[in-house]
């Protein structure tokens, strides 16, 4: 390890935290009284300033090498502080939003990154510490940290000359909004630099990293390949997400550094901008809000190459922009609203009411979904969410922020109940009772997959011996077929009698005593 590195303290307030950086007076005077610290529990402990137009932030002339990058929403724009090395290379300082929330630091020393900090959408941080570590099979590491502890590591990497998106041993167990928050740092300084493509290099090209890179990165078709629009575009989409995954079980099982292959597919940087427009709020701007947080839950927007399948949504509304859920294809609850400029319009977070018994949801479902993400998987991990279809528990429940949402028991997970209450209310309104039905279990299907997907990859990480792949993968083949003709056979039945008003639950009314939704939300 370099003498030089220096870890930043643990518990560094946003002022210390540019204090550490000991950037010249004047930029560190500046840049002091552009921001706003933040306690703990991620509130602003005083008042940001005014948001300054970039000019007033830094009222002088920068001393090459150094210059500031405007960027974020037109309405609150932000502002970032660049230099470069002696080699000409773009290093990324500070990153302040238009609120005054510190939300990147990152210290350079002669031979490259010494520390960076990303700040998380609840307000903490989370560390990148280069050669931090050793892995027992990738050798020297760099290391994330959050909480004060290790929680994954990165094969070392050159962070003045990424071409490649690095891998994470850890992915899962990085705090929410972490995986998010790196590789948009990553992006950045592609960015930066010019990069014009990159591509992973790793185990685990999984669909969910696929759609975590999609929101950082715009992946560039094939050389002839057209660039598609519309129901073309989602078949792309699908096209390029079994080539990013079609090696998924096989490259995980490369563990050492030097037999990990490129995936077939290219990216182009392409990073958001992140905001904190409330202490609640945590906004992800690109061509518009593309995502935001609430108390922990993601809405975000489908846009060209981005893929969102579940029913916590950004869309358009009356010139701005609204996050809320979507059930049908249509608002059930709308929890925050923003001018066309990333300004906070409303924000109506749901009244903590006590909640009411789950309404357990009949066979049916759980058959059908679990025979549809089986069909929809990756062979190799077809085999392991077959076998949760004894195990999983479905229950309907008043859910305010979400559409599916992982129970308090083991293999338990909470329906959104307002689905009915949409279903009769869209039918009553002359909308094809047939049409809804099918829809509805799209609905559940999409928002319980990842869910699913999880559990299965909890339990294939649990086993004792890893199977053989080529085993694997034909196990899995095998239960996508049985899954398969089952589905032939149960989803229309559930689809008809969703339509006739029966198989919401067994027996009882959604709605009746116990979880009443006729006022809700």
């Amino acid at each position: 390890m370099s003498p030089e590195w220096r870890a930043p303290p643990e518990d560094l307030t946003s002022a210390a935290c540019i204090r550490a950086l000991e950037l010249p007076g004047p930029l560190e005077r500046s840049a002091l009284a552009s921001v706003a610290d933040w306690h703990p529990a991620g509130r602003p402990e005083r008042a940001a300033p005014a948001r300054p137009d970039v000019e007033s932030v830094f009222p002088f002339e920068l001393p090459p090498p150094w210059w500031i990058a405007p960027d974020g929403p037109p309405s609150a724009s932000g502002w970032s502080l660049w230099d470069r090395d002696r080699h000409g290379t773009a290093r990324l300082w500070l990153s302040v939003d238009g609120f005054g929330v510190l939300r990147c630091a990152a210290r350079w020393q002669e031979n490259g990154l010494a520390w960076a900090r990303l700040r998380l959408p609840d307000g903490q941080w989370m560390s990148l510490a280069p050669r931090a570590g050793e892995h027992p099979v990738w050798g020297v590491c760099d290391g994330v940290t959050a909480g004060g502890r290790l929680v994954a590591r990165l094969p070392a990497q050159d962070w003045l000359a990424l071409h490649e998106i690095p891998p994470l041993d850890e992915p899962g167990a990085l705090p929410a909004g972490g995986g998010a928050a790196l590789l948009n740092f990553v992006a950045g300084l592609m960015q930066a630099r010019g990069l014009a493509a990159a591509r992973y290099r790793g185990p685990y090209p999984t669909a969910h990293l696929f759609e975590a890179l999609c929101r950082s990165f715009r992946w560039l078709p094939s050389p002839g390949e057209p660039t598609e629009a519309g129901a073309g575009l989602v078949a792309q989409r699908k096209r390029l997400l079994e080539r990013f995954s079609a090696d998924a079980w096989t490259a995980a099982l490369r563990v050492a550094f030097p037999d990990w292959s490129h995936t077939d597919l290219a990216w182009q940087p392409d990073p958001f901008a992140s905001g904190s427009p409330h202490p609640e709020l945590w906004l992800h701007w690109r061509r518009g809000v593309d995502a935001v947080r609430l108390r922990g839950h993601l809405f975000e927007r489908p846009a060209p190459g981005v893929p969102v399948s579940g029913g916590c949504r950004v869309w358009p509304d009356g010139g701005g922009w609204a996050a809320g859920i979507l059930l049908l294809g249509q608002p059930w609850s709308t929890l925050a609203r923003f001018d066309a400029g990333g300004m906070v319009v409303s924000y109506d977070p749901p009244a903590a009411r006590p909640e009411p018994e789950p309404v357990p949801m009949g066979d049916a479902w759980r058959t059908a979904l679990v025979d549809w993400v089986v069909v929809g998987a990756a062979p190799a991990l077809a085999s392991a969410l077959a076998a949760l279809a004894g195990d999983v528990r479905l229950g309907w429940s008043a859910l305010p922020w979400s559409v599916a949402e992982p129970g308090p028991a083991p293999l338990a997970m909470g329906i959104q109940a307002g689905l009915e209450v949409q279903f009769r209310k869209l039918a009553g309104q002359g909308h094809p009772r047939p049409q809804l039905a099918l829809m509805a279990v799209s609905d559940v299907m999409a928002n319980a997959q990842p869910i699913l997907r999880r559990w299965a990859q909890q339990r294939l990480a649990q086993t004792d011996r890893l199977p053989d792949p080529e085993a694997l993968v034909s196990a899995g083949r095998a239960a996508q077929e049985r899954a398969r003709q089952r589905l032939a056979a149960t989803l229309p039945e559930l689809v008809a009698r969703l339509a006739r008003g029966e198989a919401w639950c067994e027996g009882r009314s959604v709605t009746g005593p116990g979880l009443d939704l006729r006022t809700y939300p």
